[in-house]
């Protein structure tokens, strides 16, 4: 028996094969690539790239291994897709390097320290939060129109049939989710004025998303009732896959962005200056 652990990046997916031993046994990769908006500041992605990298990359490890009997997902953080009522992409992929809202960013800076300590993130244009605002001033039909926001991993969720929910590392990364609490931030939301309904129900990683049905897995070449699981942001799955579990552990992953991650038994949202 075999898992497979799919990795949504800002330029490809890739999908690696492991044994329970976690040996690897496949792998495959199927890129994109991101495109400037209508000014430089917006970078955008079809959402069905993702999906169809997705198809690409599980149907080729697939053919390679039969015995597939989960798999989970990690992604890059920031990127968001509003969909509607009927799970319908209303706009292109909105990507983590998209600047579009430095304006919003800035309204929010003198708010910094409490976000921060809500959120553990200072305040950037780069987060979903911002963005968000960006889409209801200037987009204010598709903010509208939004039933849910949602991140890569969940818009294939949404394509495969299962429940549409999304992890707290993921749900971390948008400016708008209390990290102690473990959920949206209803006083912080309402007070920027966005809708915390617009969001997923947020879980723990590693919680059972569902199983595939038979037409599903028919199309990846997986077998029906495959377990799908919630994997979570990339940065701490790729930490944790480094061994990194011991206090002053440190990681450095350097990709499209360079990352440290550093384990702590310590709480780190009080001093925002030392991210800064």
């Amino acid at each position: 028996m075999s898992i497979l652990g799919i990795d949504v990046g800002s330029s490809g997916i890739r999908g690696v094969v492991f044994d329970y031993n976690g040996k690897e046994q496949a792998y495959a990769q199927c890129n994109y690539s991101a495109y400037i908006g209508t000014d430089e500041n917006m970078v955008e992605l079809d959402p069905k790239e993702f999906f169809n990298a997705f198809v690409c990359v599980v149907k080729t490890v697939s053919k390679k291994f039969d015995d597939i009997t989960a798999f989970a997902i990690s992604s890059h953080g920031e990127t968001f897709i509003p969909v509607d009522m009927n799970r319908i992409p209303l706009s292109n992929a909105i990507m983590n390097m998209d600047n579009r809202a430095i304006n919003q960013a800035n309204i929010l800076v003198k708010y910094e320290k409490e976000i921060y300590a809500i959120t553990g993130l200072p305040v950037q244009p780069s987060y979903p939060v911002t963005k968000i605002m960006w889409l209801k001033e200037n987009m204010p039909d598709i903010y509208k129109k939004t039933d849910k926001f949602l991140s890569p991993p969940e818009f294939i969720l949404l394509k495969l049939g299962l429940d549409v929910v999304t992890d707290y590392t993921m749900a971390s990364r948008t400016m708008g989710f209390n990290i102690i609490k473990k959920e949206w931030d209803i006083g912080l939301l309402n007070e920027i004025g966005i809708d915390n309904k617009k969001f997923s129900l947020a879980l723990c990683s590693g919680e059972k998303v569902g199983k595939l049905s038979k037409s599903v897995a028919n199309m990846l070449g997986l077998k029906e009732g495959t377990i799908v699981a919630l994997g979570g942001h990339d940065q701490p799955c790729g930490t944790l896959g480094c061994g990194a579990v011991n206090s002053g552990d440190i990681v450095d992953s350097a990709g499209t962005y360079e990352c440290l991650s550093v384990i702590s038994d310590n709480k780190c949202n009080n001093e925002l200056a030392i991210y800064i």
